[in-house]
């Protein structure tokens, strides 16, 4: 392949596909785009995002892949939860958390260190254990490996809060590519990765600025299944947002 690449390169085929939310019907992206140039000879096809638009109000940080949390006191008295996807600050989040345990919980934010503090009553219980397989303990600093054992009725995070859950839209094609996503070394689908650097209700905006294409070895490609993925392989919830993405295809043949 590499002497391939090497040769003298004749573009035989080139279009774009528009996909946008008027278009894909569902929330979750999983779409295929019908290609009508079918390669009769082995062909190298170029593949990229040209553009990408969505608006940032409705791509919930907490979701149902990490709302979740799973704590069991000392006197055995077990809380499994999940609160409601949307985008909180910490204090709403906390209020959120609260309504679910209970009276007999308290928790507190210090805005310094960024974390969060449980604790509980002594009258129902000398302490708990906040089980790492909570999907929202990452969100909060707690760990997801090791469970966290109260000291004297309390438990504090011990990293920072992060409620910007969705960091990336990943768009990932059923072919491999050579691109390298540091947050999925085994995936090697990611066409391209669009950074979510806008706070909710605004507006998140991606260029192909540097025209990158990735290469792709193939007889045949007349139809390209296309997922919106986050760093973790879940497919996004756009809730009903308006997005729009162009992706570019091309052929190319090799001449001597």
């Amino acid at each position: 392949m590499i002497d391939n690449l090497l040769m003298a390169q004749q573009l035989v085929y080139a279009k774009e596909f528009s996909v946008d939310s008027a278009t894909i019907n569902g929330n979750l992206i999983e779409c295929l785009i019908y290609n009508d140039y079918e390669q009769r000879t082995p062909t190298l096809s170029k593949a990229a995002v040209e553009q990408y638009a969505l608006e940032n109000n409705l791509l919930y940080s907490i979701n149902v892949n990490n709302n979740g949390l799973h704590i069991v006191d000392n006197a055995a008295n077990e809380y499994t939860f999940n609160v409601e996807p949307g985008n909180y600050n910490i204090y709403q989040l906390i209020e959120a958390i609260l309504a679910e345990l209970g009276g007999d919980w308290s928790m507190t934010y210090n805005a310094v260190t960024n974390k969060v503090t449980f604790t509980i009553d002594p009258l129902l219980s000398d302490g708990f254990t906040i089980y790492s397989d909570g999907t929202l303990n990452h969100a909060l600093g707690f760990s997801s490996t090791d469970n966290t054992v109260s000291v004297d009725g309390s438990a504090t995070s011990t990293q920072g809060i992060n409620l910007n859950q969705i960091r990336a839209i990943n768009i990932e094609i059923d072919m491999p590519s050579p691109s390298v996503n540091v947050a999925q070394p085994l995936n090697q689908n990611i066409l391209a990765t669009i950074p979510v650097a806008v706070q909710p209700y605004g507006m998140i905006v991606w260029t192909n600025s540097n025209g990158f294409r990735i290469n792709m070895m193939c007889e045949q490609m007349n139809m390209i299944k296309v997922k919106f993925i986050d760093n973790q392989g879940n497919l996004i919830n756009m809730n009903g947002v308006n997005w729009q993405a162009t992706l570019q295809l091309d052929a190319v043949n090799f001449t001597d």
